[in-house]
């Protein structure tokens, strides 16, 4: 490709052959020339180089760092390596929608902006004994504008609940100009363990506002071997300690409580690296221990971590070593959050649904409906 893409759709993998053949069906699924596909290979031994390698198409580009890295460090190693004017990161298990960047482009010519964001439908991977099934559908409306500043201090007030409404150019766009000047202040773009956590709370630092097309470009895609663990139905799967152990010497924010699995403190540790960053945007922002905590109690059998609300409450001396702890206030948010969750749940029964085995016929069956 000699003119530089307007578009770079990432894709960072490891070890998982069996989705990326249908996450790079969907991405390649597009009839413009004007975006670039760049599989960044964490340096697998399953055949991932070969089965990219011989794929015959000039829009894709295939990079491999020639040794195992940390998730955030591979993801930089993408960054690094793509070209397009704006960039889109999703996981080996995720996948585009047809035609849906073409219709992206067409949108971005009518509504300039730096970042520009959509509806997400998940689907589940079949495993062992299981049918894959489509958690969520997302509803579909038109464009508007969404306030960062607004949604991000939202965030913060709630420990970190609602990140994933942030665009972080994980399932969403971002003009690349954004992590450059990341890495030109800070010598590279990532500095947590979370990099799509991490980046919610850069975005808004940048920009105000992102564009929501108000259609789904990408669904997101949970297995067994996702980095989420969600779509485990009893334990942590192995890959958990294996990742953590990649970044070494890590040392989780200085503010939050570490007696507890580190798994539980790597989402609120990346939105506290990324405030503490960009401390003079967040400076009258406060970050809700209380609702962290109560977030970390309703996703303890999600993330089959033992974090239980009387846990918090008889350790609350050596808690508040850390932070602020307000007891009532905890209680509170313990009470939203079990509401949250019945509704939650309501709204996913109406929706979820057997679906076909992989996700490349998923959205095109989706795109047809």
């Amino acid at each position: 490709m000699g003119q530089r893409p307007l578009i770079s759709i990432v894709i960072p993998t490891r070890e998982r052959i069996e989705t990326l053949r249908s996450t790079l069906g969907t991405a390649l699924d597009q009839r413009s020339q004007r975006i670039e596909v760049l599989v960044s290979d964490n340096a697998s031994s399953d055949g991932t180089a070969e089965f990219v390698t011989s794929i015959t198409d000039e829009r894709l580009r295939y990079v491999n760092p020639g040794r195992r890295l940390s998730m955030s460090a591979n993801w930089d190693f993408a960054l690094d390596h793509a070209r397009g004017d704006y960039i889109v990161i999703i996981g080996d298990d995720d996948a585009v929608l047809p035609g849906c960047v073409d219709r992206l482009i067409t949108d971005m010519e009518h509504n300039p902006s730096d970042v520009y964001s959509w509806p997400k439908h998940v689907y589940v991977w079949p495993d062992s004994g299981r049918d894959a099934y489509v958690e969520s559908i997302a509803a579909q409306a038109d464009g508007r504008w969404l306030d960062l500043a607004k949604l991000s201090r939202k965030v913060l007030a709630m420990g970190g609940w609602g990140h994933y409404s942030l665009p972080s150019m994980y399932h969403s766009l971002v003009a690349r100009r954004i992590p450059d000047e990341m890495r030109q202040r800070f010598g590279r773009v990532y500095q947590a363990a979370l990099p799509d956590v991490f980046m919610a709370l850069c975005v808004p630092a940048f920009t105000d506002v992102a564009w929501d097309v108000g259609y789904s470009v990408t669904a997101h895609g949970r297995s067994s071997k996702s980095n989420g663990w969600v779509a485990t139905p009893n334990q942590q799967p192995t890959q958990i300690q294996r990742f953590i152990r990649e970044y070494g010497d890590y040392h989780i924010h200085s503010s939050l409580y570490p007696d507890i699995p580190v798994i539980a403190n790597l989402a609120p540790d990346a939105v506290l690296v990324a405030k503490d960053l960009f401390a003079d945007h967040y400076a009258r922002a406060t970050f809700g221990y209380e609702a962290m905590w109560a977030l970390m109690c309703r996703e303890a059998h999600v993330f089959k971590w033992r974090i239980a609300p009387w846990d918090v409450v008889r350790n609350r001396a050596r808690i508040r070593k850390y932070h602020a702890l307000r007891l009532l206030r905890f209680a509170e948010y313990l009470v939203w959050h079990g509401a949250h969750a019945v509704y939650s749940r309501i709204v996913r029964r109406g929706t979820m649904s057997s679906a076909a085995r992989d996700i490349r016929t998923f959205v095109r069956e989706i795109s047809h409906a």
